[in-house]
């Protein structure tokens, strides 16, 4: 590479380049320089290049500064579904996808344009200026014969202890929980601590096809909470599903969560346990609430 009048050698591959950076530094906008056999690239070198690499071309020809680059903003009105930040579109482009929302007992029918949920939004549109986006969504029936399970008419201990409930027929084991203390669903609930030793625990005799439930942190520990969900059929291989981690950070978090396991199509007795995922003993408090069986 000749800088000026003077010629430098450089390594066409991922190491640091072999010469005085004090050449690089040197150049201002507008300087020229000659390439001989290889495109001028930077892997590692050092920090100015990379900022003066834009202004480095071949002998002859002028710089060209690039275009600046318009985005707007894409803003998310979830209309009581969970918060969705906002997203960055780059002028004349179309967006390609969407962030799905969630909302406690309601499917998401999707992203309308206006706040009468009038017109969907087009994938085709060129976005030109900021938008705004509202979720409409449509409220869950809860199958005829299901099984909801809200611990209003349960009493469990203010402190974390064993024990056992019946509810709707059901007989349910836990380990070291408590009730919910401030930081209820929908009322009552179960708060579980650590993975090691708080689980919640029922058999259905007659089998289960869908399994669903409503869950948040608890407390203002900044730990990420995990849940795992076992479902136990004699003589056949565990099914255990997990949430997605939630509740990081120090603080209280309002966020409810639902986790829904569907088309199990087990038709012979099994046993489903809820827990922390792994066997640590630190706090891991997790409120559970409305359990639906079909």
């Amino acid at each position: 590479m000749k800088i000026g009048d003077d010629t430098n050698d450089l390594r066409w591959d991922n190491r640091v380049v072999p010469f005085d950076a004090t050449f690089i530094k040197g150049l201002e906008e507008g300087d020229k320089i000659d390439v001989y056999g290889a495109t001028i690239g930077w892997f590692n070198g050092p920090q100015l290049a990379v900022q003066y690499s834009h202004l480095i071309v071949p002998a002859g020809e002028e710089p060209v500064e690039p275009e600046p680059v318009v985005e707007y903003t894409v803003k998310f009105n979830t209309n009581g579904g969970n918060e969705i930040a906002d997203n960055k579109v780059e002028e004349g482009t179309t967006i390609k996808s969407l962030p799905t929302p969630t909302k406690l007992g309601f499917d998401f029918k999707g992203w309308f344009t206006e706040e009468e949920l009038t017109n969907e939004f087009d994938f085709n549109t060129e976005i030109t200026e900021g938008i705004a986006l509202y979720a409409k969504w449509e409220e869950k029936e809860v199958d005829e014969g299901s099984i909801v399970i809200d611990f209003e008419n349960t009493d469990l201990p203010s402190s974390y202890g064993d024990g056992t409930f019946d509810n709707n027929g059901i007989t349910f084991t836990y380990g070291h929980s408590r009730d919910q203390e401030n930081y209820g669903i929908e009322g009552k609930g179960i708060m579980l601590r650590t993975a090691i030793d708080s689980y919640l625990e029922f058999t259905l005799e007659d089998g289960i096809d869908e399994l669903s439930f409503e869950y948040r942190k608890a407390f203002t520990g900044k730990s990420p909470r995990q849940l795992e969900v076992t479902f136990s059929v004699d003589g056949e291989e565990d099914i255990v599903m997990q949430t997605d981690e939630f509740g990081e950070g120090s603080g209280k978090q309002d966020d409810i969560h639902e986790f829904i396991a569907e088309n199990l199509n087990i038709d012979k007795e099994v046993t489903i346990k809820i827990k922390n995922v792994g066997k640590t003993t630190g706090n891991r408090q997790t409120v559970i609430d409305n359990i639906i069986i079909n």
